[in-house]
């Protein structure tokens, strides 16, 4: 099955992490329709939070889905920019520097690879067509001009690796290797220069130098896949669960314990997380 990226122009009115001529909160209501006839109801609120020459500005990734035909929509305030569709399943993008970046999703497969689109136009700027046949392919990261993808072990590339490429060119910067087993990994997450994954072989998140990869710490947490760090000036945040279900956090210099909170609530559903924590303005997880 083909997957598409479609990409949505939002009306000026409507200015979620991009440039507009908005200077308030600004609300719209609708909904997408996707091809197979379901309904996604959208309320979307934002501020502007950029320079209104920021590149992609007013682009926001709306929908990544199987499709067999076209993307209607009916929101208020929203155009249809742009689809591309690949011949594999897509992670979730990431944007930045006037890119879309996408990969592709699959199990041991060749030819899976990282895109980098035209934000305006989805046109393709580059791309690194093949990680090898690797057990995962995941979704990228962008910051400070670098785009960060992290591979599970493979066949062909035996060792799991955390990717790091020019997001203007596709250069390759550096690629650092990490303890795993057989993991999904959500998208990295940057931070003031730095780059913290999950990652150990029975467990646990990293940090990297986000420049030039070197090691800065590494520790040890329940072995859980599919999740990634939240990351403060202070903090490094990790929820995980059996057996000991926990906001676990950590010091963001030393990778140190710090405390963590039980979840005497947690249902155990496998070994992927498939969940991440998220910081507020307020100082709340």
């Amino acid at each position: 099955r083909a997957a598409s990226l479609a990409v949505l122009l939002a009306a000026s009115t409507l200015a979620v992490g991009c440039a507009s001529q908005a200077a308030d909160d600004a609300t719209s209501d609708g909904a997408i329709t996707s091809n197979d006839g379901s309904v996604l109801e959208l309320k979307l609120t934002g501020k502007v939070i950029a320079a209104k020459d920021a590149p992609a500005r007013q682009a926001i990734v709306a929908q990544l889905q199987y499709t067999q035909g076209i993307l209607t929509t009916d929101a208020r305030g929203i155009q249809h920019l742009w689809t591309r569709t690949f011949l594999a399943p897509l992670n979730p993008p990431a944007i930045g520097g006037g890119r879309v970046f996408v990969t592709e999703s699959g199990y041991f497969q060749s030819n899976l690879g990282l895109h980098a689109l035209d934000a305006a136009s989805g046109t393709t700027a580059w791309n690194l067509p093949d990680f090898g046949e690797v057990f995962s392919v995941n979704p990228p990261a962008y910051a400070n001009g670098t785009v960060y993808v992290q591979t599970g072990k493979g066949t062909s590339v035996p060792d799991p690796y955390l990717y790091a490429l020019d997001a203007a060119t596709g250069a390759p910067r550096y690629r650092v290797t990490f303890a795993a087993q057989w993991g999904r990994y959500l998208a990295p997450t940057p931070y003031q220069g730095d780059v913290y994954v999950n990652g150990g072989y029975y467990g646990g998140a990293y940090r990297f130098n986000g420049t030039d990869g070197t090691e800065r710490w590494f520790t040890g947490l329940e072995g859980y896949d599919q999740w990634t760090p939240a990351v403060d000036a202070d903090y490094v945040y990790a929820y995980l669960g059996e057996y000991s279900p926990a906001l676990y956090v950590r010091d963001r210099q030393t990778g140190a314990a710090v405390f963590s909170i039980p979840d005497p609530n947690f249902s155990w559903n496998g070994w992927s997380m498939n969940t991440a924590p998220v910081l507020t303005h307020d100082g709340d997880v």
